[in-house]
């Protein structure tokens, strides 16, 4: 019997997290969803957030990262660590707040210097509602890999690639995320970037430059190859 849940719920929204990552993610990429009241000491914690189980690469290209430079870490991921993002655009609002709060508190268990984040909502999620007097650093990972920038040029061998970087310019937190990437992208061997065009696009944080009307990013929308994607991720079938 199949049970299909329709509509935009967080059940919804979180199961077809959780079912997208089983698809995709590596064999060797694993990660905890909870960490018990006494963890252990962790100086990093990667964080896999809600969006970020979409992309799991990511994190998987992120890990070998932290191996390679020799960084004590553990990663904690899944909606069970959400930064509130999911929240604020279904609703109601304050839940964006005490969910976000909820997870700060359990990255304190494993007292933390740095935590690590693959999601440019996240950074702004977590830094907007961090604990007062907190000691933890909230950044982007690639931030950390700026800092370890030289020990990475080590190790780099030549890419002959011609790339352009698809960045968000929506605020100063992600603009600061872009140019973090370009930075670590401009240091490896034999890579040219070519300058983005700017241009229209829908109403959300990627538009660099003219937005869209409200029609067209509908038809654009409707015509979009990733129409059959979109609505797997509104509606799935659970089997039972």
């Amino acid at each position: 019997m199949a049970i299909v849940v329709k509509g935009r719920t967080y059940t919804n929204s979180f199961e077809s997290i959780r079912t997208m990552a089983k698809l995709l993610a590596p064999s060797d990429l694993t990660w905890v969803t909870e960490l018990p009241l006494k963890a252990a000491h962790a100086p990093l914690i990667l964080h896999i957030s809600c969006n970020v189980h979409y992309t799991l690469f990511i994190p998987y290209i992120a890990q070998q990262i932290l191996k390679l430079l020799n960084l004590e870490f553990i990663t904690l991921g899944g909606p069970e660590n959400c930064c509130g993002g999911i929240h604020q655009h279904i609703g109601p609002p304050d839940l964006e707040h005490e969910v976000a709060t909820k997870s700060l508190l359990v990255f304190r268990r494993a007292q933390p210097k740095i935590v690590l984040s693959g999601c440019p909502q996240c950074d702004e999620g977590f830094g907007k509602h961090q604990v007062k007097g907190s000691p933890i650093r909230y950044s982007n990972v690639a931030e950390l890999f700026v800092e370890h920038l030289n020990a990475l040029k080590e190790r780099m061998r030549p890419v002959a690639r011609r790339i352009v970087v698809h960045f968000h310019d929506f605020n100063e937190s992600r603009q600061r995320d872009s140019q973090r990437i370009l930075t670590i992208l401009s240091a490896i061997p034999g890579i040219e970037i070519l300058p983005a065009q700017h241009t229209r696009g829908p109403g959300i944080h990627c538009s660099q430059y003219e937005l869209m009307s409200p029609d067209d990013t509908a038809k654009m929308f409707a015509e979009n190859k990733y129409r059959d994607y979109l609505e797997l991720v509104d509606r799935i079938e659970f089997l039972l």
